[in-house]
C-alpha cells in the first residue's frame, strides 16, 4: 500500500500547479475551418508540383488577383501576453502570393502581419531554415511558414484572412493552416523528413489525424480495389 504524508501531498500538488503553469497555449487552425466570406474556396489542389493531395489534403485558394477576399475566425485566448501566429502557405519561386493575416478584438486591430511576397524571408523544409525563396531552390513550389507576433488580451478575437497587393509576376494565395501559441520558441519544424526517429515537426504534428487503408478483392476481375479514408470522429 502506498502512503503519502502531507508534505509529500503537499509537493505533489505543488508541481502540478507548476506543470500546469508551463503548459504553452496552443491553438490549431486548419484554414478550411474559417468563415470564407467573400473570394476565398476550399481546394484539394494546389501548385505544389509532387503529391499535393498527400501532403495537405484540404487548403483554401484565393486568385492571383488584387479583388478583395476575406476569411475569419472567432477564437478565445486564455491569458494577456504575447502570441506567435504562424501560417504554413504555398510558395511558389519567382511569384507573389501576398496575403494578410490581422487579429482582432473589441472592435481594435492589434496585430497585423503580411505574407507570401516574393523577397520574404519563410521558414523551408530539409533543415534548410528562414531564407528568402531561390529560382527551384528544391522544387518550383514549396510550403513553407511565416509568422508573426502579437500582443493580446483575454477574451475574444477574430483572426483575418486578406489578400494583399501582389507584385508582378503573381499567383493564387494557397493556404493550408494556422498555429497559435504563447511559447515564442517554437520554430517549425523539418516537415519532409518526419520519420523513424526523426524529431516530430513541433507545428505540424499538431495536424494529424488517422487514416486507414482497406483492400477488398474483387470477385471474378482477378483485381483488388484499395479504399483509404480519414479516420475522423
Amino acid at each position: 500500500m502506498i502512503r503519502l504524508t502531507f508534505t509529500g501531498i503537499l509537493f505533489l500538488c505543488v508541481m502540478g500547479v507548476f506543470t500546469r503553469v508551463a503548459l504553452a497555449f496552443e491553438l490549431p487552425l486548419e484554414a478550411e475551418s474559417f468563415k470564407l466570406e467573400k473570394g476565398w474556396a476550399v481546394t484539394d489542389f494546389g501548385n505544389f508540383p509532387s503529391q499535393p493531395d498527400f501532403w495537405s489534403v484540404q487548403k483554401i485558394v484565393a486568385d492571383a488577383s488584387d479583388t478583395p477576399a476575406f476569411a475569419r475566425k472567432e477564437i478565445t485566448l486564455p491569458a494577456d501576453g504575447k502570441y506567435n501566429l504562424w501560417v504554413r502557405f504555398e510558395s511558389s519561386a519567382g511569384f507573389s502570393a501576398a496575403f494578410r493575416v490581422q487579429i482582432v478584438q473589441q472592435g481594435t486591430v492589434k496585430a497585423t502581419g503580411d505574407f507570401g511576397r516574393k523577397g520574404d524571408k519563410k521558414w523551408f523544409p530539409f533543415g534548410r531554415g528562414e531564407l528568402v525563396q531561390g529560382a527551384w531552390d528544391w522544387h518550383n513550389t514549396d510550403y513553407v511558414y511565416q509568422g508573426m507576433t502579437a500582443e493580446l488580451s483575454a477574451g475574444k478575437a477574430t483572426i483575418i484572412i486578406s489578400k494583399d497587393k501582389n507584385e508582378q509576376p503573381a499567383t493564387r494565395r494557397i493556404i493550408d493552416l494556422l498555429y497559435l501559441t504563447d511559447d515564442l520558441t517554437i520554430k517549425p519544424g523539418d516537415d519532409w523528413t518526419w520519420y523513424g526517429k526523426t524529431p516530430r515537426p513541433a507545428i505540424l504534428s499538431r495536424f494529424t489525424i488517422p487514416v486507414f487503408v482497406r483492400a477488398k478483392v474483387l470477385e471474378g476481375a482477378g483485381s483488388v480495389k484499395v479504399i483509404t479514408g480519414f479516420a475522423r470522429n
